[in-house]
């Protein structure tokens, strides 16, 4: 057994009103016994206006592993006190962590 490791980048383009939502996957090129995903770094901010932060939200799931490919996606949320009509978009940098056969 080994442990590998794969840094991927989600992008999030500027949208405002949801919950951005994208999915990653990592391929190990051998076979996935378990994996788990940690944040590595990030870049979320407004569009146009500067805001005070209410809410900074990023979450990473891990959704299935099937041989040697992980899949999962990220959450990304972003909004001040007035709600969620404010442009955001960034970046989210994290780390598959991946136990191989």
């Amino acid at each position: 057994m080994a442990i590998a490791f794969k840094q991927i980048t989600v992008n999030f383009d500027f949208t405002s009103g949801i919950r951005q939502v994208q999915p990653f996957i990592a391929d190990f090129n051998r076979k996935v016994l378990t994996a788990e995903a940690a944040l590595k770094g990030f870049r979320i901010g407004f569009k146009d206006d500067d805001h005070e932060f209410f809410i900074q939200e990023i979450d990473i799931d891990i959704l299935k592993i099937k041989d040697d490919v992980v899949e999962g996606r990220v959450e990304f949320l972003l909004q001040d006190d007035t709600g969620l009509g404010n442009d955001f978009g960034g970046y989210v940098q994290l780390i598959v962590i991946a136990n191989l056969q």
